[in-house]
């Protein structure tokens, strides 16, 4: 004997929410950690996302993903 579970569903149906991606512009002075701050998000993330193997060697003008 099988049953049959009927889930009651909204119309219309709910969109999925992708998160945005931002990019951020290297500014003279600024270091990863200022910016992983500005963005609330980690420095290794924003070093995962951009594939820098040296976090001190970013440099002003160098546009980033941050999210």
């Amino acid at each position: 004997m099988s049953r049959v579970i009927l889930i009651p569903i909204r119309f219309p149906l709910p969109k999925i929410i992708q998160p945005k991606v931002i990019y951020h512009r290297v500014a003279s002075g600024e270091n990863l950690t200022v910016i992983a701050r500005k963005y609330n998000t980690t420095v290794d993330k924003i070093l995962k996302l951009n594939r820098i193997p040296n976090p001190n060697l970013i440099h002003p003008g160098w546009v980033i993903r941050v999210r």
